[in-house]
């Protein structure tokens, strides 16, 4: 019984650690696997985009991509990454950039198709704290 409370403690951190989202309900989590920060003032995002089980006719989120948004007047970057499978699936992501941004937000048109719950992050004294957005309202600095 105390090694099972012991596997379920470790898991749990496990996916506080990743960043994970928990989805509610019949909601699909789409979040990252990865590293994301700032190392000699330099920001570097590598891992995976990732997706919980979709429903059966969500083959895929198609032409996903992470906007880096910028704080004041710099234009914000769209790193295209491709189609994300919509059961169990994984994008590879590795971007660096020498101007942190202040959001990091993972977009497809095909998310608010379903609910889906996005991760993203905000900047804060220089570190980046996950969020998640449930309609492409609550995503920052999207117009």
């Amino acid at each position: 019984m105390g090694g099972n409370i012991f596997v379920v403690c470790i898991l749990m951190a496990a996916s506080l650690i990743a960043g994970c989202t928990t989805p509610h309900g019949d909601e699909v989590s789409v979040g990252f696997s990865g590293e994301i920060g700032i190392s000699n003032d330099s920001f570097r995002m590598t891992g995976n985009i990732t997706s919980g089980s979709a429903p059966a006719d969500q083959t895929a989120f198609n032409n996903v991509s992470v906007v880096l948004v910028n704080s004041g007047s710099a234009p914000n970057e769209r790193y295209r990454l491709g189609d994300l499978p919509g059961t169990a699936g994984r994008l590879p992501v590795a971007i660096s950039t020498n101007d942190p941004p202040a959001f990091v937000v993972i977009v497809s048109d095909d998310f608010w198709d379903e609910q889906v719950a996005v991760q993203y992050w905000e900047r804060v004294d220089g570190e980046y704290h996950s969020h998640e957005a449930t309609s492409r309202s609550e995503l920052p600095g999207l117009d």
